[in-house]
């Protein structure tokens, strides 16, 4: 098994070479005679960005492009997974992030690289799990 691996919904996202997970924090502050307020939200939104290479069987792709295009309006969870090794130990991180729906599903082409998928998503919510293998 990889040591990195990314799902929306039940399907595994293939031939991925990075995403990038952070939170949309919206942070506001206002000067006063007394200091700086800062204020924030309860809720904090998350955005997630994702490349894929244009790879694979037809059967996969179609089935990862039809789910992006339901995404459109029909939300789903995205969980990542990493396994982290250390000197002493392994463990395996898990993020879900909850209600994604597809912000960008950009592509290049190049003459002389393959087909890159830039994917990006935005969610309402994430939680972590850790377990130890």
């Amino acid at each position: 098994m990889p040591d990195k691996q990314v799902y929306i919904g039940n399907l595994k996202v293939m031939f991925g070479t990075n995403v990038k997970v952070s939170p949309e924090t919206n942070i506001n502050t206002t000067p006063t005679f007394d200091g700086v307020l800062t204020d924030g939200t309860d809720n904090i939104p998350w955005s997630i960005s994702m490349d894929r290479l244009r790879y694979g069987s037809q059967t996969n792709y179609i089935e990862l492009h039809e789910k992006l295009d339901n995404m459109l309006t029909v939300p789903e969870t995205i969980k990542i997974e990493e396994i982290v090794h250390t000197s002493t130990e392994s463990y395996k991180i898990i993020d879900y992030v909850y209600n994604c729906l597809v912000d960008d599903n950009a592509y290049e082409i190049k003459a002389d690289e393959r087909t890159v998928e830039n994917l990006a998503f935005k969610g309402s919510s994430k939680k972590r799990k850790y377990v130890k293998i």
